[in-house]
């Protein structure tokens, strides 16, 4: 049995079934995974830059964001439920909750869900971000969704930072 401090490993092969591709970006991709024990779909992303500069700085960020993703905890916002990092290789990757959804844009408003539903569920988003002192970086349509219950889902946390000129500076 370990003791307090020790560390453990737990090193069990998991297979995940691939389903499709996401989206493709300037830092990696991201696919559609099923883990067939739960039946549960996970979006992973690669952490793989296509712009080979900076590539050890970058990925020093990377783990820096992965730490602020841990953080965060929001009905609005993409859960992360695993992190998987390769510092020989200098990638990573992301496991998320998949939100199975459509850009803001193409939402169309109705009876049980109105435009100020939806804006207030995205302010309540960001709102919750700057109480963590959060910046995003990447607010666009496509990296607002609304999943098929309605509900407002912000993702892609690549560009994410620490805002230090937070608390009225």
């Amino acid at each position: 049995m370990p003791e307090p401090g020790d560390l453990v490993e737990f090193n069990r092969i998991k297979y995940l079934r691939y389903i499709r591709p996401l989206g493709t970006g300037g830092t990696g991709d991201t696919r559609l995974f099923k883990d067939e024990t739960t039946d549960t779909f996970f979006a992973i992303k690669k952490y793989a830059p296509t712009v080979a500069n900076d590539i050890a700085e970058n990925y020093d960020r990377f783990i820096q964001e992965v730490k602020i993703l841990f953080d965060i905890s929001h009905q609005n916002i993409v859960r992360v439920y695993n992190h998987y990092l390769f510092p020989e290789h200098k990638t990573g990757f992301l496991q998320m909750e998949y939100i199975d959804g459509r850009n803001i844009d193409v939402f169309s408003p109705h009876v049980e869900k109105t435009w100020n539903d939806i804006f207030i569920e995205t302010i309540q988003a960001f709102q919750y971000l700057e109480s963590k002192n959060i910046l995003h970086r990447d607010i666009r349509p496509s990296n607002i969704l609304i999943d098929v219950n309605d509900n407002v889902k912000i993702i892609d946390f690549v560009n994410i930072c620490l805002n230090k000129h937070s608390g009225g500076e």
